[in-house]
């Protein structure tokens, strides 16, 4: 409960620097149109640069606590999984430890435990972040400037959410396969190492070396399969961002050039539109983190279902005969 409370306020602090940040555009939109009129000095330059200097203390110290509370709470979650898995593991029966290979439980302490601690904190931060910024930034970009121009520029995000989608499920395919890959190697290693001798006393260091190649190569086969997803992914999310700039720039060029919009509110609007590109960008890595978040759990909690083939079920008790 401890844990979920420091969540809530860290996303607290997250949605506060959010919400503060989206200011700064309308500040920069507000000084644009009395620059352009001529109805600011030297000190009202000065006073809107002191607003957007305190928005930047406060985010500074925002970020630093739903990094504590956020970042902290995974890494809390990090600690007590490592340890329920090592207690749990203790608690089996040894013929467990005779059909699951030491690599493979050493592959579930290190990399499994570390992808759910990703999904748990920056995951968690990507989703809320991306989430708050892209309902208050679209909200405030068609209520409080153009609807007309923020439809537009939101054409091309049905696309992204279609391929985000599509990426996803082959992500998260592919790094179950990573996973499986990296336990064969551990495990590849831990017994060549463990039966060094055996291997020396009968020169058969050439044999155990093809063994690794197979099994290093297996590994880095799987990896790029999962990279050039991933890799592929990033490109295409831009161009979109891309599309909806040059949406932008040519209809709302031509609102400013008819006055229906000021130019202020255009250099806000692109402002508010550059802010969305992270949570279009993050949107892949998100999916990315959590898929491998769950893929990950999917296999701790394969092993938390493992039962000791010897258990007590009871206090025992006896009584003395006389």
């Amino acid at each position: 409960m401890a844990n979920i409370w420091r969540y809530v306020l860290g996303i607290f602090w997250l949605t506060s620097v959010n919400y503060v940040n989206l200011q700064i555009p309308r500040l920069l939109g507000k000084v644009t149109d009395l620059i352009q009129t001529r109805e600011i000095d030297a000190a009202g330059l000065l006073r809107y640069g002191g607003f957007i200097l305190a928005i930047a203390a406060f985010m500074a110290l925002g970020r630093y606590f739903w990094r504590i509370y956020i970042m902290g709470s995974a890494r809390r979650l990090e600690y007590y999984l490592r340890n329920r898995l090592f207690a749990h593991l203790e608690t089996l029966s040894v013929n467990f430890f005779n059909n699951h290979k030491t690599g493979d439980l050493m592959a579930h302490a290190t990399n499994d435990i570390n992808a759910i601690r990703m999904a748990m904190g920056p995951g968690i931060l990507m989703l809320m972040d991306s989430v708050f910024l892209t309902v208050v930034t679209v909200y405030t970009m068609a209520a409080k400037i153009d609807w007309r121009l923020t439809l537009l520029a939101l054409l091309p995000l049905p696309f992204l959410a279609a391929l985000a989608s599509y990426f996803g499920k082959r992500v998260h395919a592919l790094f179950r396969g990573v996973q499986q890959a990296f336990s064969s190697l551990t495990d590849r290693v831990q017994e060549t190492f463990s039966g060094i001798r055996v291997v020396k006393s009968f020169v058969q260091e050439e044999a155990e070396l093809g063994r690794f190649d197979a099994a290093a190569k297996d590994y880095a086969d799987k990896n790029m399969r999962m990279i050039k997803i991933w890799g592929l992914m990033w490109p295409m999310i831009q161009l979109i961002s891309g599309v909806s700039f040059m949406i932008v720039l040519g209809y709302g060029g031509i609102q400013v050039i008819n006055a229906r919009i000021t130019l202020g509110e255009f250099v806000a609007f692109n402002s508010y539109l550059g802010m969305l590109i992270w949570p279009m960008m993050a949107v892949g890595r998100v999916i990315n983190v959590l898929q491998r978040g769950a893929a990950s759990m999917e296999r701790l909690n394969t092993l938390f279902r493992e039962k000791p083939e010897v258990y007590e079920i009871g206090r025992a008790s006896c009584r003395e005969r006389v």
